[in-house]
């Protein structure tokens, strides 16, 4: 069964702007706060460099990792394996604080 697990941090900006992706699109997802939680196992055997990220894990041998936000409506509905992606706009623009949409750890 394929799990997807969301990478987050306290104060990061694109995490929220995620979870309200994620709650238009009606997924679940697992969290895990990187401040409030030791995940540096998890960090380490997934190659975690910033948050937030989506990681998909399909096998105890496969994984794939969709990082940021910076992504349209299509890839994020590919990613999660949900059909009718018709949007191919870009779901945020930069946040100020993260010039990249991403926060680094």
């Amino acid at each position: 069964m394929v799990r997807i697990i969301k990478f987050e941090k306290n104060g990061c900006m694109p995490c929220k702007k995620l979870d309200a992706i994620l709650d238009k699109l009606g997924v679940e997802v697992e969290h895990k706060n990187i401040d409030e939680e030791d995940c540096s196992a998890l960090i380490e055997e997934y190659g975690i460099i910033s948050t937030p990220v989506l990681l998909k894990i399909i096998d105890e041998n496969k994984f794939t990792a969709l990082h940021g936000i910076n992504h349209t409506m299509s890839e994020f509905k590919e990613f999660l394996e949900i059909e009718d992606a018709e949007a191919k706009t870009p779901v945020n623009p930069i946040c100020a604080n993260c010039s990249n949409g991403m926060c680094s750890l």
